[in-house]
């Protein structure tokens, strides 16, 4: 190659020499540009141009050899040379005119570069040769990139080529794998290949019309792979256009969208059955926007309101309610939108049949998952039935009242009419037995007298019947002891078990708590039935009840009560109907023994009330046991420390005579619980023998009235008549009767109760005893104790009793007269009136229905003029024959402070007289004046000084809280204020309402709240004087 060339290459391009440029050429040539056909006829033609350049050198050195030799030449010989030349120079040209238009086709932007044909020099191949080596790399970095593109979306697409025919050319791996076709199957195929027959045949005409007219087809297509399974794909098929325009080639670009598919599919089944169940529910139901357009109506709305959905969609309640209404409506949608939760009111609304109709709406705003509401789902529920039937049912229910309120003034009336003759029949019987009489006339008015407890017992079971079918038999909530309930319930029963020559025991176990918080007199009641039922079947032997604690959780205690007999037993097959109502053995248990065959009934349904349950074992001829548990409050204040309890009990020893095993294990559980060391004997020989043996004379004796062979009685005497020095003895007795007291004094007894003795009965009458002088002790007289000198009244009373039935005027007087009580009459009401305004009495026992005026209205009359006067309330207590609850409750709401059913029983109004009595004495026993000044000098200064500001500024709300307690029957609140008064009003030597407070936290823990009312009045103006006195002398509080 020509020196000169090789410079112009090696500076232009960088080729050394000729093999170089040899080798850049080869290298070209096996690009992939060369693949191009006007690149590669450039790289062709480029070895002969630069050859031909190479050669144009040579000439160039020959002809400057001819010129050097031209004068040598003769002119033809110069004529020949100038026409070779020209010749080459002319080929020369030609080849750079084809490199031209080369570079004019590969690079359309070089155009005006190269417009001249006489631009390109030959010193311009360097340029030339830069170019074509830039065209180069750019052609392989551009491969490189549709390479990338190409692998990028042979990984995420389905991709396929067709030709026009719709033969496959080309399919990727992806189209492999999801088809389950290999590339040789799926090759020179049709895309029928992966059909899933799906789709109809216009679907298919309309893509190929698409395609095959140069456009761009995009659509979802369902395949079925070569297995069976069907697969989606979102599609673009791409038609490639040749230079005519019309399609040379087809690719298609799929996605798979199965999986999206199928979230569809049950996306659309959901919506489906959503829409099924709107248009099942049979109430109107719509969608609304958040504009209040109508979207969505059911089949229910179109048949309320006689119309089309057509009719509402898109529109909105402007455009199809009266402008009131839609007001209403529209404010109602605007708020449930704001709030984003759910709504519901009560409206009318214009039915099919053109009426008002009265309606629900309930309305649910819809929420998007960002928490944007964007419309709101109503039902609307036609109440219009409902609201007429509500207004039948409260006719009805109206009418009921009336006739349940007639049933019950019918029942009181009734009530009425027959307990004011039967109070005047068991009263005066009462009365009478009282008197000096023959056995004869004494087993006549006995008769009289059962009989008639008999009729009443019937007349309450089917009162309590009556209110059990009315579901109104209702439970109290009081606090009450259960030991003293217990006895109390047992003694009335004492002298039925003792005729009948029955023991009656009585067991109560350790871990049952006294204190509890529930109704006593239901308690009460069923246990009477029990008991009252084992004694009616039992002919000899016992009747025994035994008290146990169950389980004892948060503050509550399930009990077990068993009443055991020894009597006739029931049948299996009558086990199943006894509880249930005029259920009895047979008819012949009727006959002989009498009874409704409610008791049972009743008592059970009592026991559930208190959250037990009843139940039963028993065996013909050999007795039965009943069994009950019930679920009752503990009442956890500590236990109050008796006043008699003042002799110390701990360590004595008693000898304790009874035959029955039961009641000597009882008394002996008792006295153990006291500490106190039991001596136990079977028999009064037994109990000779354990006297002399004794290396200590015991300290008191516990006998048995009625023992085989030798009696309490008898063995009394005999102890009275060898001993020197008789310890206090206890007589214990399963039925007192008339003369028993006198035979104590004869022989030396110091105490007489009935069986089954309380454990506080017991308790107290030992201490009572210990308490007495030892020589005073063993004598007979004055000192005999009993359960009535342990509650003994202090004082008599000027009572007046307001009662229009001269039986029971006769009845009261007497009783009254009996118990040293002072008496005046009062016929009705308006007389009674008459009789309180110029005379002060202690109390008032009234009747409740009188003539001209009722009992009711007079204690209202009477607390209003109390109230005008300034005057403390006189204690009213009614006398009523109403059994019902309504009937009580009114005698309390009128102003009576207690109640006292009839027939009149001595015992219960003694009672009352009692507790009222010793109330009215202790606030006439208070001091008319007080020096607390100087009760406050006697305290402790240093502990008045730190309490006295606390106080004041509390006691008002002490006092306030009582009351309030008060209303609301709430006996435990009661006692607790008391109680923390009467601590505080103690360090301060405040006498008078200490005493008060005292005496109002015993009566509130025995549950007996009845005339606190005046206590409490009496409590707070003792405080307000010693707050008076207090601020004197501390000015600092």
């Amino acid at each position: 190659m020509q020196k000169a060339l090789l410079r112009q290459l090696k500076r232009s391009i960088g080729v050394a020499d000729e093999m170089a440029l040899q080798h850049l050429l080869e290298k070209l040539s096996a690009s992939p540009l060369a693949d191009d056909p006007d690149v590669g006829a450039l790289l062709r033609g480029f070895g002969d141009f630069i050859a031909r350049v190479d050669s144009s050198y040579v000439q160039y050195e020959r002809d400057l050899e001819l010129r050097t030799r031209s004068l040598e030449l003769s002119s033809q010989e110069l004529t020949g040379l100038n026409e070779t030349l020209r010749q080459e120079l002319a080929g020369r040209e030609n080849v750079l005119r084809s490199l031209r238009q080369a570079i004019r086709s590969l690079l359309p932007d070089e155009a005006a570069w190269t417009e001249d044909s006489h631009a390109i020099a030959v010193e311009d191949i360097g340029a030339l040769s830069a170019r074509l080596a830039g065209l180069v790399a750019e052609r392989s970095a551009s491969q490189r990139a549709l390479s990338n593109q190409k692998f990028a979306l042979d990984q995420h697409a389905i991709v396929s080529i067709t030709d026009v025919a719709g033969r496959i050319v080309y399919a990727n791996d992806r189209f492999c794998e999801i088809s389950g076709y290999s590339r040789q199957e799926l090759l020179g195929e049709h895309h029928r290949i992966v059909s899933s027959g799906m789709h109809p045949p216009a679907f298919f005409q309309d893509m190929w019309a698409t395609i095959t007219a140069g456009r761009v087809w995009h659509g979802e297509v369902c395949n079925r792979t070569r297995s069976g399974t069907l697969y989606w794909v979102s599609a673009s098929i791409v038609p490639l256009l040749g230079e005519d325009g019309l399609p040379e080639q087809y690719i298609a670009i799929r996605t798979d969208i199965t999986d999206r598919k199928q979230m569809e599919a049950q996306l659309s089944d959901q919506l489906h059955l959503v829409e099924e169940l709107i248009e099942a529910i049979p109430l109107p139901v719509y969608l609304k926007d958040v504009e209040g357009r109508y979207i969505r109506l059911n089949r229910a709305f179109e048949l309320f309101f006689n119309t089309r959905r057509e009719n509402y969609i898109g529109r909105t309640m402007h455009d199809l309610l009266s402008p009131e209404d839609a007001k209403i409506h529209f404010a109602k949608d605007r708020e449930l939108i704001e709030r984003a939760g759910t709504q519901s009111y009560e409206t009318e609304v214009h039915g099919r049949d053109g009426r008002r109709h009265d309606a629900i709406y309930r309305k649910a705003a819809l929420t998007r998952r960002d928490g944007t509401v964007h419309g709101l789902l109503g039902i609307i529920i036609d109440i219009t039935e409902r609201k007429q039937a509500e207004a039948e049912v409260l006719l009805a229910k109206e009418a009921a009242e009336a006739a349940s309120r007639a049933k019950s003034e019918f029942l009181a009336n009734m009530s009425h009419e027959i307990r004011t003759p039967m109070n005047g029949v068991i009263g005066m019987t009462d009365l009478a037995l009282d008197t000096d009489l023959d056995d004869e006339q004494r087993e006549y008015l006995s008769i009289v007298k059962s009989s008639a407890e008999a009729l009443l017992t019937i007349i309450n079971d089917i009162l309590d019947f009556s209110k059990i079918e009315a579901g109104k038999l209702q439970v109290e909530h009081i606090a009450f002891d259960l030991p003293r309930v217990i006895s109390d319930s047992l003694k009335t029963l004492s002298l039925r078990a003792y005729e009948k020559n029955l023991e009656l025991v009585c067991e109560i176990l350790p871990g049952v708590p006294s204190h509890l918080m529930g109704d006593p007199s239901r308690l009460r009641q069923v246990v009477l039935n029990l008991v009252g039922n084992a004694i009616k079947f039992t002919e000899q032997g016992e009747i025994a009840l035994r008290i146990t604690l169950k389980a004892q959780k948060a503050g509550r205690a399930t009990l077990h009560f068993s009443v055991s007999d020894t009597g006739i037993g029931i049948s299996p097959e009558k086990q199943q109907i006894i509880f249930e109502a005029f259920a009895q053995e047979d008819s012949s248990t009727t006959r002989r023994y009498g009874g409704t065959g409610l008791g049972l009934s009743i008592s059970r349904r009592l026991v559930e009330l208190m959250g037990g349950e009843m139940w039963l074992e028993s065996e013909v001829g050999q007795g039965s046991i009943f069994h009950f548990s019930v679920n009752l409050q503990i009442d956890d204040y500590p236990e109050q420390v008796r006043e008699e309890a003042f002799v110390d009990l701990c360590g004595r020893r008693i000898l304790v005579v009874d035959d029955n095993d039961t009641n000597r294990r009882v008394l002996a559980g008792m006295l153990a619980a006291w500490e106190i060391e039991s001596v136990l004997a079977a028999s009064g020989a037994v109990a000779w023998r354990e006297i002399e043996q004794a290396e200590k004379p015991f300290d008191c004796i516990i006998l048995d009235a009625h023992m085989p062979e030798m009696d309490g009685y008898q063995l009394a005497a005999q102890l009275h008549r060898i001993l020197d020095k008789v310890p206090p003895m206890l007589m214990l007795s399963s039925g007192a009767l008339r003369g028993d007291a006198q035979r104590c004094q004869e022989v030396g007894i110091a105490g007489f109760f009935s069986k089954p003795i309380a454990s506080e009965e017991l308790l107290a009458a030992l201490c009572r005893l210990f308490g007495l002088p030892r020589e005073a002790a063993g004598e007979a007289g004055e000192h005999l104790v009993t359960r009535h000198t342990l509650n003994e009244l202090h004082r008599p009373l000027d009572i007046l009793l307001v009662e229009d039935h001269a039986v029971n005027q006769r009845l009261a007087i007497g009783l009254l007269d009996k118990w040293g009580h002072r008496t005046t009459l009062a016929q009705h009401g308006r007389e009674a009136l008459d009789l309180l305004e110029g005379r002060r009495f202690d109390l008032v026992l009234m009747d409740m229905q009188m003539p001209v005026m009722g009992g009711v209205e007079a204690t209202r009359l009477i607390r209003q003029r109390e109230k005008a006067a300034g005057q403390s309330p006189v204690p009213i207590i009614a006398m009523t024959a109403a059994a019902m609850q309504s009937d009580r409750e009114a005698c309390l709401q009128a102003g009576m402070d207690d109640y006292i059913s009839k027939p009149i029983k001595a015992r219960a109004l003694f009672e009352k007289l009692l507790a009222f009595g010793s109330q009215i004495e202790l606030l006439d026993s208070l001091p008319t004046t007080f020096d607390y000044r100087e009760a406050l000098q006697r305290a402790d200064q240093e502990t008045v000084e730190i309490i006295a500001a606390v106080f004041l500024d509390l006691w008002p709300q002490d006092i306030a809280r009582m009351r309030m307690a008060l209303a609301a029957t709430e006996a435990l609140v009661v006692e607790r204020a008391a109680h923390t008064l009467r601590g505080t009003l103690a360090t301060f030597n405040a006498t008078p309402p200490t005493r008060i407070a005292a005496d109002i936290e015993a009566r509130a823990h025995a549950g007996h709240l009845e005339g606190l009312e005046r206590e409490i009045d009496a409590l707070e103006g003792q405080i307000a004087a010693l707050a008076t006195a207090l601020q004197a002398y501390c000015p600092a509080a």
